[in-house]
């Protein structure tokens, strides 16, 4: 794996606890990828959802949800968007274990970007700290819901 491609995706985990505060429409497109681009002027969440960091840690978070899950981020996705879902709405019995499994893949993302000294130590306890809210926010947002 390149330096590069390693920077890339610790910058991804950095930007963790930011990205969950993303609409959940955004966040179930970026787990596969199809989000579109928009021309012209962009807001400050057009940008943030399109930033390389944030879509990677989205693409981890919903990575570990569908592997909760026993599906794929694709599918999962489909489901939430077709049906008008939140994540915790599919996830019904599960929605604990699933904001668990994606607090932990999170968590332990932060911890190899300190490992690899790419992110102080001071910065990613409060990022870690935060990460139980964001994902509980994630959870339950619904595509097509205004981030709030």
């Amino acid at each position: 794996m390149s330096v590069k491609s390693k920077t890339m995706k610790t910058l991804a985990v950095v930007t963790a606890a930011g990205a969950l505060t993303v609409g959940g429409a955004t966040a179930a497109m970026a787990a596969d990828g199809s989000g579109s681009g928009s021309g012209g002027t962009a807001t400050a969440t057009q940008r943030l959802r399109n930033h390389p960091g944030v879509r990677q840690a989205l693409r981890t978070a919903f990575g570990a949800a569908a592997d909760t899950l026993g599906t794929t981020a694709k599918d999962l996705r489909t489901e939430m968007v077709e049906g008008h879902q939140s994540l915790a709405g599919i996830a019904g019995d599960q929605s604990d274990e699933v904001a668990s499994a994606i607090v932990a893949s999170l968590s332990a993302s932060i911890d190899q970007a300190v490992a690899n000294g790419h992110f102080p130590a001071d910065r990613a306890e409060q990022a870690k700290s935060r990460l139980p809210e964001r994902v509980e926010r994630l959870m339950n947002r619904v595509p097509g819901q205004n981030a709030q």
